[in-house]
């Protein structure tokens, strides 16, 4: 799989084709809205969703930690889609495998599981965290002084081509002071951007990275 480099605030961001970041500075990995068990929350809700899906998702997490070996895992929000359920014992188990690994876990809106089960599971729990000029959030955190990574947006963008066929891909949406993480799960939707707010964005298509604008 290929991936891409984009530099912000002095720091250096190798952008993954299994829509995640790695901080080459701090040797950290980024991902956002991975939402773990919301497969299992609509099949409750008698939704048929295939149990591969998020076996899918856990094996590209594990492929992660083995490929880049960081010293840091940053969950930046939406780690589970709502109850607590099966596969938080999943992660659990892929957490333990990599003990030498800190995982932190910045609190999004469906995080709804107590903070104490996440850290029983060997998960730090912060709702954001600033390191240097680098502010890493769920929601939204603009500032001018700060470089602000986070999710909750699921972005995507739309490509047309010649015979006004379009198809739409997640992408890495960034200005000049913050940088949008594609949605982790395969199991979610995309919010459309505009080209023109952004200072550069990376669509990711067939394992690999690509710069759009």
């Amino acid at each position: 799989m290929s991936s891409l480099t984009h530099t912000a605030f002095g720091q250096t961001f190798i952008l993954l084709p299994q829509k995640a970041i790695f901080w080459l500075e701090q040797k950290a990995l980024i991902l956002g809205d991975l939402h773990f068990g919301k497969a299992t929350h609509f099949r409750k809700n008698g939704i048929a969703i295939h149990n591969e899906v998020a076996a899918n998702d856990f094996q590209i997490l594990e492929n992660l930690l083995q490929e880049t070996n960081p010293d840091t895992v940053y969950f930046i929000g939406d780690l589970f889609h709502s109850e607590l359920n099966s596969e938080l014992e999943l992660l659990q188990t892929i957490i333990l495998k990599y003990k030498a690994i800190k995982f932190v876990l910045l609190k999004g809106n469906h995080d709804i599981i107590g903070n104490l089960v996440f850290e029983k599971a060997g998960i730090i729990v912060l709702d954001q965290i600033k390191i240097d000029k680098i502010i890493l959030s769920h929601e939204p955190m603009e500032s001018a002084e700060l470089f602000n990574i986070h999710g909750h947006i699921h972005p995507g963008i739309i490509l047309k081509g010649k015979a006004k066929q379009s198809l739409k891909f997640p992408c890495f949406y960034f200005t000049k002071n913050y940088v949008i993480l594609p949605a982790f799960s395969s199991f979610s939707g995309l919010k459309i951007m505009e080209n023109k707010k952004a200072e550069a964005i990376f669509i990711i298509a067939n394992n690999k990275i690509i710069k759009s604008k």
